[in-house]
């Protein structure tokens, strides 16, 4: 099982990807108008995502922002609940990160229906 400090590395090289996702496509259809949809639509309000492994790991709130995915808070203890990421996913993307910075549909964007 990965600690909370490898599985926060490993996130924040996930988002990282899913940045530089956003940026290679953000003015191209569809993506242009879904993270324009997505920041009206959320209205500055973070979104909640869990970790996990055979078990919650780690909990983070997010935001997407200027057409950036922000963290907001990582850890915090009340819940873990709301968007679900398995470690190993996020092991998948961040292996192969170039195939999901040019096909940004294959990162999972489920976090923006929130």
């Amino acid at each position: 099982m990965a600690t909370h400090q490898e599985i926060d590395q490993l996130f924040r090289q996930y988002l990282t990807i899913c940045n530089q996702a956003i940026a290679q496509h953000k003015d191209r259809f569809p993506y242009k108008q879904i993270w324009e949809a997505v920041e009206q639509m959320q209205s500055g309000e973070a979104v909640d995502l869990t970790i996990y492994d055979d078990a919650p790991q780690s909990h983070y709130k997010l935001r997407l922002q200027d057409k950036q995915i922000k963290l907001v808070m990582s850890d915090h203890p009340e819940s873990y609940a709301g968007w679900k990421l398995s470690t190993s996913y996020l092991r998948q993307v961040v292996t192969h990160p170039q195939e999901y910075i040019d096909h940004p549909a294959k990162l999972d964007w489920d976090w923006l229906k929130d």
